[in-house]
């Protein structure tokens, strides 16, 4: 995680300025086209996710890939084609919490101010974490990118992927 410090030094103590995290999603977007009706799994295998903090997943990774975040720190998710002649839009971010036993009772909090962060009109979604957000280095929070491929002014589909923040 990068985190951009102020030269200005005020009263002894470094000001530390919250730098936006962007993630990334790069799709073979005319690989899913030639597709009937991709599983999960085909979706993935087309998919690469970055972010600005440098880590990258491919395929099946992307479940594993995990942000690392502060409260307070801006996100952007943007998505991109491989292929020209295709556009990739995110359509929503949704928090969602998976259990990983049946006994597990416990509900995290969300990381956000609502469940779902819709997309500006340019297909990019920006949200910004929560300042009063607990923070350990132990939980990741799951979350869906919603995406739509179009090829022109068609749409090609709607699908989703579930990477993983980590609020530090």
């Amino acid at each position: 995680m990068k985190d951009v410090i102020d030269p200005k030094e005020k009263g002894g103590t470094t000001t530390v300025v919250k730098s936006p995290v962007k993630i990334t999603l790069e799709v073979s977007a005319a690989t899913i086209h030639e597709m009937e009706f991709p599983t999960k799994w085909e979706v993935y295998d087309v998919c690469i996710l970055r972010d600005s903090n440098g880590a990258v997943a491919k395929g099946k990774e992307i479940e594993r890939f995990i942000t690392e975040v502060r409260p307070e720190f801006k996100i952007e998710w943007e998505g991109k084609s491989i292929e020209d002649g295709y556009e990739v839009r995110i359509d929503s971010i949704v928090y969602t919490y998976m259990k990983k036993l049946e006994s597990d009772t416990s509900e995290r909090e969300n990381f956000f101010d609502r469940m779902t962060l819709c997309a500006n009109p340019n297909g990019m979604v920006i949200g910004e974490v929560r300042k009063d957000i607990l923070t350990t280095s132990e939980i990741t929070h799951n979350y869906w990118i919603n995406f739509r491929i179009f090829k022109g002014e068609n749409l090609i589909g709607d699908y989703s992927i579930d990477p993983r923040l980590k609020i530090m």
